[in-house]
């Protein structure tokens, strides 16, 4: 596993900052070329997660909200940013690798839902694969 991580996430839906893709895409492109599958960010204050069909095979998670919260509902952007579920609540994260397989619960004390743009629940946790 070769997993990268940055404040400022490449995919992001908001509410408050915007996807930082074009100023590092080309860590994208290093990304695809080295076998990376699993990328972490914060800077935006929820749980986010990518929609690794739509970003290269990568899954990326935002994880920002240990302290504030930010308000406000990003699924009308979430198609457009690639981001497949998006939880509001404080939460950190827990990751456990096993082999090929990755998988990561945000785990908040008030409890977290995750949500596709359609406001559907999202099964947890979040999965991926090595190559």
């Amino acid at each position: 596993w070769k997993i990268p991580y940055f404040h400022h996430p490449i995919y992001n839906a908001g509410p408050s900052h915007g996807s930082s893709y074009n100023q590092l895409r080309h860590w994208v492109q290093l990304f695809d070329r080295t076998g990376v599958r699993l990328v972490f960010s914060g800077h935006e204050h929820n749980f986010q997660y990518s929609d690794a069909p739509t970003t290269g095979g990568i899954l990326y998670i935002v994880s920002g909200s240990g302290g504030e919260l930010r308000t406000g509902d990003v699924r009308r952007n979430m198609r457009r940013a690639h981001i497949a579920g998006w939880g509001a609540a404080r939460q950190f994260l827990s990751v456990e690798i096993e082999g090929k397989e990755a998988r990561i619960w945000p785990v908040s004390p008030d409890g977290i839902v995750v949500k596709d743009a359609n406001a559907r629940s999202l099964p947890l946790p979040v999965t991926q694969h090595a190559p």
